[in-house]
């Protein structure tokens, strides 16, 4: 569990952070403390690691798997005489790597390249796990720390997060991990591990929020079973999402032709069901928020209907008051709302119970009140909720052109015009408030006389007036 702290002036990437963590000068820790302040009260633990262990299958058994106490011994004897962290990741790595099954998965020492800069922040994990010789896909980042007092997690405290400014540095330079990692693949969750000399604890993340286990001590077994089992697991139980693969076959020239990139631009295909829909691979990061909904818009070919759409990939809020958002746009067109766009398909990703395409924080939020009887108290004391989020996709008709594309005053005036009229028809016809009007939710489109139609889309926040007269407090989820 976690337990906010006061908040102050918001920062410009528009994360509300401690005065304490806001009083630090330097443009870095401000962004860490942004990452902080949007992961607390969204973290559920400690946990024990044999339950924490569930998030994955039994790994099978070969007869004579590696032993584990032995590669303890080991690490033990090295980290012993280290003195400072970067004695640390030799020993580390060499363990890890001792610990798996097989060969198919490698931990490496990357703690002297920067990955990338995400959000203003360097992400630079000091341990990264690859499949096999491929390091274009990542499959979980691990930090180490040598002293203790860097961890933001105290298992005895009722919160659980700890207030010191090092241990906010380090939940905020973790979250910038998890959330970077999520943003540049097509995931579903994230696993992670933050190590100390003596220790370390396993995290997994998803649009939820966080789950965290206790202090596992480095000869733990359970420890030893968990890297059994996530150095077995398939791509999809690591957190890889299934539904979107490279595209290699048939009409590339032609796609690439429509889609307006390179001739040799790399291609994938993501998948609604059975229909198939084919973006390009190099697309701009997706979220900076580890929480949230996610939301990434791309240009895209429908491989059934030949041309070319508009594919919205997001986590909605489950509930039963609240619509995904192509039953909002059948609303809207069964009302005869102007200025909309066309909905081609809409569909949740997945079985309903599918636990990779459902968040899981919240369930476990829920297990671990049958796990620790003082958990329920205590989460009631910190006012602490957590969302379940599914994954969805929705295809739209294609509009080229957002509102700062006009060329003229009066083009400007036109399509504003559209847009506030589809927002009037939507309140009175459909009873329908969209809620999130930005210039980015304003598109257009050229006729062929040459005059522009504006068009008002993203209604997937939008509040039924319906449902917000029966007082739904879910009719108003958090607007990440």
């Amino acid at each position: 569990m976690a337990q906010g702290w006061a908040l102050s002036t918001p920062i410009t990437n528009h994360r509300a952070v401690s005065s304490e963590l806001n009083a630090i000068p330097e443009k870095l820790e401000s962004r860490m403390a942004g990452f902080h302040a949007e992961i607390t009260g969204h973290v559920v633990g400690p946990i024990d690691v044999e339950h924490f262990n569930e998030f994955l299958p039994v790994a099978q058994s070969t007869g004579t798997g590696p032993d584990g106490m032995s590669a303890y011994q080991k690490l033990a004897s090295e980290l012993n005489t280290a003195k400072n962290e970067g004695g640390m990741y030799e020993a580390l790595v060499e363990y890890l790597n001792e610990l798996r099954p097989s060969e198919n998965i490698r931990f490496c020492d990357k703690h002297h390249k920067v990955l990338r800069v995400f959000d203003g922040v360097d992400i630079k994990p000091d341990i990264m796990v690859f499949h096999g010789n491929d390091e274009a896909t990542i499959e979980a980042m691990f930090e180490v720390k040598y002293n203790d007092d860097d961890d933001p997690f105290d298992d005895n405290l009722p919160s659980f997060q700890r207030e010191s400014i090092n241990s906010k540095k380090t939940l905020g330079q973790i979250t910038s991990y998890a959330t970077c990692h999520q943003a540049l693949e097509f995931r579903t969750h994230a696993f992670s591990a933050l190590i100390f000399r003596k220790y370390m604890r396993l995290l997994r993340w998803d649009r939820s929020g966080v789950v965290v286990t206790k202090k596992i001590l480095l000869n733990d077994r359970s420890l030893f079973d968990f890297f059994r089992r996530f150095t077995s697991a398939t791509p999809v139980q690591r957190g890889r999402d299934p539904t979107v693969t490279a595209y290699l076959s048939g009409q590339m020239e032609d796609i690439r032709r429509l889609l307006e990139c390179d001739k040799k631009a790399p291609l994938l295909a993501i998948s609604i069901g059975n229909n198939e829909y084919i973006v390009l691979k190099d697309q701009p990061p997706g979220s900076t928020s580890p929480i949230g909904r996610s939301t990434r818009c791309f240009k895209a070919y429908d491989s059934q209907k030949k041309q070319v759409v508009l594919l919205k990939d997001s986590w909605r809020v489950v509930s039963p008051t609240l619509k995904p958002e192509h039953k909002i746009y059948a609303r809207l067109h069964e009302k005869k709302v102007q200025n909309v766009p066309e909905v081609y398909h809409g569909s949740d990703i997945g079985d309903e119970n599918d636990p990779h395409h459902t968040t899981q924080t919240k369930l476990w939020f829920d297990k671990t009140k049958t796990f620790d009887k003082t958990f329920d108290k205590t989460a009631k004391s910190f006012k602490l909720t957590f969302r379940t989020h599914r994954h969805y996709r929705i295809v739209l008709e294609y509009l080229p052109y957002s509102l700062e594309d006009f060329e003229i005053t009066p083009e400007m005036i036109a399509i504003v015009r559209d847009a506030s009229l589809a927002h009037c028809d939507a309140a009175i016809e459909a009873r329908v408030v969209h809620r999130d009007i930005s210039n980015g939710n304003i598109m257009f489109k050229r006729k062929e006389d040459g005059t522009v139609q504006g068009y008002l889309i993203d209604w997937d926040l939008s509040l039924d007036l319906d449902l917000a007269d029966q007082n739904s407090v879910e009719a108003q989820p958090e607007r990440t």
